[in-house]
């Protein structure tokens, strides 16, 4: 695959598409074409890649338990970051704390000081098999809730 030299250096400017050239065969002879690209995509890469988030939330605070309940979602509809045509689809959202990740966890609570909140993050997949651009994609949230036990 060939891509064109662009004239010109720019930052933050212009457009992310570029004029590319295939001088290849694709497997079988057959033609170039979005679902070839697809496949290469998910045979050499797979279609997901996991990305971690380190100290996205923190809980503080006092329960008759000690403990705090701590949950993502992905809401409706908005699973998905978009770029024009091109997407990332974002699955399999989880919160992380202490080594542990799931949908929901329960952590402890240590108080109300700063210096003695329970941190955690967030982790989730991404979907790249339909992204064609690179830059910005927009559109995507998740939701963090958390409640005293």
């Amino acid at each position: 695959m060939n891509f064109a030299t662009p004239e010109t250096e720019s930052i933050d400017e212009g457009s992310n598409k570029m004029d590319a050239a295939w001088n290849g065969i694709v497997s079988n002879n057959s033609e170039l074409s979005q679902k070839n690209l697809k496949d290469a995509v998910l045979e050499l890469d797979g279609n997901l890649t996991t990305v971690s988030i380190p100290n996205v939330w923190a809980v503080r605070g006092f329960s008759a338990s000690g403990t705090a309940g701590v949950s993502i979602a992905i809401p409706v509809g908005k699973n998905t970051l978009s770029r024009e045509t091109s997407k990332i689809a974002i699955s399999n959202a989880k919160v992380t704390s202490g080594g542990s990740s799931s949908s929901s966890l329960t952590v402890p609570l240590n108080g109300i000081a700063r210096s003695r909140a329970t941190l955690g993050g967030v982790e989730m997949d991404l979907n790249f098999v339909n992204t064609s651009l690179s830059g910005l994609h927009t559109g995507g949230q998740y939701t963090i809730t958390a409640s005293t036990i």
